[in-house]
């Protein structure tokens, strides 16, 4: 697409700006905006006048990310601006404006079609399964095209029919209405929350039936941080509602966590590790305990390999394998 200008977020801008300074160079800069050191105190540091232009200009970035957010009332803002505008000045400009070395991420336009079909095949227990699914839309955890070093979930309209051959007994699996998640890494100077909500009908292992299917709503809050070498670890707190006539009073409340890590293993091959904890303490009293592993590889742009493995016991133990192929259209 021609004539197509990339325009980097504030929180990217900042972000990158972090990338180009040491840690305590950042610690300053922190300390700065919270009014523990002055701008012009930047002047009298002892490193090359580049840098310097660096710290004043994420200090600059940081005062409007903090404004916007409405972390500063306007006189502070304007104050706190100022300051650091007059500072910056006298520095004069850079012979390697930063703004032009801010990496462009890979378009969207260049990521896969926003609908989904898969067929996939696995094995529950000892019963063999053939699947079907279709998705209307968009991205999960493990997909490499979209919304980029963060873990982003956006899928809406998610049907999966299970066929086991055995005992010829055709299934709805699960039908996602709605379910998004979104983790936002925290650092020293940005501390976004991570958060999920979603709703729709799933298979659950209970006691009183092995393959039980519930209508669920579910929300959840937490936090995202970037390690070195786990890629993007989460933990969130989550409380979740659910009905259907296997359950001993229909329904069921509770609560508990949830935590994981995306790890990017290749450029065309993402892993999600997770595990999850939920006690209901009203209605139906039970617990809800699964662990798993997601891995999904590029083959070509629309077409994806996944690879999962999963153990959930709510009452019952049960272990899904399977091997998923998504065409995309």
């Amino acid at each position: 697409m021609a004539g197509v200008d990339y325009r980097p977020a504030k929180s990217t801008r900042v972000e990158f700006l972090m990338s180009q300074l040491n840690s305590r160079q950042i610690e300053l800069v922190d300390a700065l905006i919270h009014g523990l050191r002055k701008p012009s105190d930047v002047a009298d540091l002892p490193i090359p006048a580049e840098e310097k232009m660096l710290i004043l200009d994420l200090v600059v970035e940081m005062i409007q990310y903090r404004y916007v957010g409405e972390k500063l009332d306007r006189n502070e803002y304007r104050d706190q601006l100022l300051a650091a505008l007059r500072t910056r000045s006298e520095l004069g400009r850079s012979e390697s404006p930063w703004q032009d070395r801010i990496p462009v991420p890979p378009r969207p336009d260049d990521g896969h079609d926003s609908k989904r079909f898969t067929v996939a095949a696995g094995v529950r227990d000892d019963d063999f399964f053939h699947e079907l699914r279709f998705r209307a839309a968009l991205t999960d955890l493990t997909d490499m095209d979209y919304i980029h070093q963060q873990g982003a979930q956006i899928e809406f309209l998610d049907l999966r029919s299970r066929y086991y051959p055995e005992s010829e007994h055709l299934v709805l699996q699960s039908f996602d209405l709605l379910d998004i998640i979104s983790i936002s890494p925290r650092n020293r100077l940005l501390k976004p929350m991570s958060w999920m909500i979603n709703t729709g009908w799933q298979r659950k292992p209970l006691e009183t039936d092995d393959d039980a299917l519930i209508f669920r709503v579910n929300g959840g809050a937490g936090y995202g941080y970037h390690l070195p070498i786990s890629g993007i670890f989460y933990a969130m707190a989550e409380g979740e509602i659910e009905a259907g006539g296997d359950l001993s009073e229909k329904f069921a409340l509770g609560g508990g966590i949830s935590m994981g890590t995306i790890i990017p293993a290749a450029s065309g091959c993402k892993i999600h590790l997770f595990c999850r904890g939920l006690a209901f303490f009203a209605g139906d009293n039970h617990l809800d305990l699964s662990t798993g592993i997601t891995a999904n590889f590029r083959i070509t742009t629309n077409n994806h390999l996944t690879l999962n493995a999963e153990y959930r016991d709510a009452g019952t133990g049960s272990f899904d394998t399977s091997a998923a192929w998504h065409f995309f259209f």
